[in-house]
């Protein structure tokens, strides 16, 4: 009698302590998706007022307003927002999101794509223009850096979602999130070559 006391007290601790992960892990999936959803909905409204005059300084940026420093922080800055952003739907294409939660990453990926990536091209085309360089390096290796981080970044995660996993699990977020990661990388990869390598003379490049 005592030993099936003891088993059934067992059985009832194992219980318990498996309830209890379970509820630890489905606050903690709760808790990641709140804050995706609240650093999604911050880049939104980020695009709508200091984005939307960051976008107009890129646009009309000329030798009177032109600092090398803020283009390259403005670079880094728009740089991490995006890669933010792209970790934020991941979080919530991975936990059944709700048609609220597709909307706001609709949204925001419109926001990467029309706010923070524009602000970067056209902070780099008119900085080339107003400085007279061939390239747009500028020779900044903090500007580079975040560049190279970014690339393996986006190949990272397209590694860990579309390599590394059965293509018979796919479900849409994943064709989508993995799209995504495509489209960006190539146009980045395409970008970062163009901007950092192809207008390099040869004998410049020997010499390196």
């Amino acid at each position: 009698m005592l030993k099936k006391s003891w088993i059934i007290i067992f059985i009832l601790v194992v219980l318990y302590i498996v309830i209890s992960n379970i509820y630890e892990l489905f606050n903690s999936m709760e808790a990641d998706n709140n804050k995706a959803r609240e650093n999604l909905s911050a880049l939104i409204k980020w695009s709508k007022n200091e984005g939307k005059e960051e976008l107009e300084y890129a646009k009309n940026l000329s030798k009177e307003n032109y600092n090398q420093e803020k283009v390259t922080q403005m670079i880094i800055k728009n740089l991490k927002m995006i890669q933010a952003s792209i970790e934020d739907m991941k979080t919530l294409t991975s936990y059944y999101p709700t048609e609220e939660d597709v909307e706001l990453m609709r949204q925001a990926g419109h926001v990467t794509t029309n706010s923070n990536t524009d602000i970067i091209l056209y902070l780099l085309y008119n900085e080339r223009n107003i400085t007279n360089h061939k390239t747009y390096f500028l020779f900044d290796k903090e500007r580079f850096k975040v560049f190279e981080d970014f690339l393996f970044f986006l190949n990272t995660r397209l590694e860990e979602d579309f390599l590394q996993k059965d293509i018979h699990k796919f479900d849409s977020f994943d064709v989508v999130r993995i799209g995504m990661y495509i489209n960006d990388l190539i146009g980045y990869n395409s970008g970062f070559t163009s901007m950092y390598l192809s207008e390099f003379s040869q004998d410049y490049i020997c010499d390196l």
